[in-house]
C-alpha cells in the first residue's frame, strides 16, 4: 500500500514542531541549570534534544520526511542540577571563571561515561589538547543530582586534580579529564546506590541508572576551586 503524504497537513505539523523548539528553549531557560547554557543552542537530533519537552505530535508516528522528523529510537533528558553556591559566605571577591569545557564526539554534543570510563575517545574533538589554562593544579568535582519530582541526592564533591603529576605540572588534556569525570560519576553511583531514593526513574545503581547511560555535555566552572557537570541520562 503507497502512503499518501498531506502537505497541508504536514506544514501545520512543521509548525508544530518548530513550536516545540522555541518551548524547549524556554524549558532549557527557567531549568534549575538557567544560569549556564546546559546544551548546545543547536538543536542536535541525536543529542542535545530532550524529548520529553516537546507536545504530543513529535512523539506521534505520522508519515513524514526524515529532515524535521528525525527517527529517534534514544532520547536523552539533560538531569537537573542545582548550581552549587559556596556555603560560607565569601568576601565579593570576582574570579576569572574558565569558559566552559565542552564534549563533543563526531559533531554530536556529548561523549558517553562509560567508554569514557574505559578509555576509549574515538572521535572526541580536542582529545589531546589542554583542558584547561587556569593555574590551579587541583578542583572540587561537584554533582548536585535533583529528579523533577523534588526526589534529590545529597551533594557531591571529591577533589580532583587538573594537573599532570609530573615535574612540568602541565594541564590535562580533554580526554583525560573526560575520563575523570566518569571515574567521579562512578564514584557518586557506587556511593549513592544504597541511599533511599524516591524516585526510580532517576535512581542510580545496578538495574537503574548506571555510567553507560549518562552523557557528559559540559563541565562548568561554577567557583574559584569548583568545577560542576553538565550531564544527560539516555534512555
Amino acid at each position: 500500500m503507497t502512503s499518501h503524504f498531506d502537505k497541508g497537513n504536514y506544514a501545520t505539523e512543521k509548525v508544530a514542531y518548530n513550536a516545540a523548539l522555541r518551548e524547549y528553549d524556554r524549558y532549557r531557560q527557567e531549568s534549575l541549570w538557567s544560569s549556564s547554557s546546559t546544551v548546545s543552542s543547536t538543536h542536535d537530533a541525536e543529542s542535545d534534544i530532550q524529548t520529553n519537552a516537546y507536545p504530543a505530535i513529535y512523539r506521534s508516528s505520522i508519515s513524514r520526511p526524515p529532515r524535521y522528523y528525525p527517527e529517534r529510537p534514544r532520547h536523552s533528558e539533560v538531569i537537573l542540577q542545582q548550581r552549587y553556591v559556596p556555603s560560607v559566605a565569601l568576601p565579593r571577591v570576582t574570579f576569572k571563571r574558565h569558559p566552559p569545557i565542552r564534549f563533543r564526539v563526531n559533531d554530536r554534543g556529548s561523549i558517553n561515561l562509560g567508554k569514557a570510563f574505559r578509555g576509549e575517545f574515538e572521535g572526541l574533538e580536542r582529545c589531546q589538547e589542554a583542558a584547561f589554562s587556569m593555574a590551579s593544579t587541583k578542583m572540587s568535582f561537584r554533582l548536585e543530582w535533583l529528579a523533577p519530582s523534588g526526589a534529590r541526592y545529597p551533594p557531591y564533591s571529591h577533589q580532583i586534580a587538573i594537573r599532570e603529576s609530573s615535574k612540568r605540572r602541565e594541564p590535562i588534556t580533554v580526554a583525560r579529564l573526560a575520563r575523570t569525570v566518569a571515574k567521579e560519576v562512578d564514584r557518586f553511583i557506587k556511593h549513592y546506590t544504597p541511599y533511599p531514593f524516591s524516585d526510580d526513574g532517576w535512581k542510580v545503581g545496578p538495574g537503574f541508572i548506571g555510567l553507560d547511560q549518562i552523557n557528559l555535555v559540559e563541565l562548568h566552572h561554577v567557583s574559584e576551586g569548583s568545577l560542576q557537570p553538565v550531564l544527560k541520562v539516555i534512555r
